[in-house]
């Protein structure tokens, strides 16, 4: 086989196994707000931040955020 050809395999296959990894990303980031749209503590944390709340009972309001229709706390999802 020649080497240019070797090449461009490898790349074929690094450019493919990446696109599966971000296929994989964007059905689990989907399937994540799904579930948290059905989530009922997930709802009442990011109600509460809506509406200003900063303190709760079971958790740290001022370390959780909303990005793109997800729940992060404290910078984990």
């Amino acid at each position: 086989m020649p080497e240019e050809n070797f090449e461009t395999l490898q790349v074929l296959q690094v450019n493919t196994t990446e696109t599966m990894k971000l296929q994989i990303y964007k059905e689990l980031l989907s399937e994540i707000r799904e579930q948290s749209a059905k989530d009922k503590e997930v709802r009442e944390i990011l109600g509460k931040k809506a509406s200003g709340n900063t303190r709760d009972g079971k958790i740290a309001l001022g370390l959780c955020e909303e990005k793109e229709g997800v729940l992060i706390y404290d910078c984990l999802i």
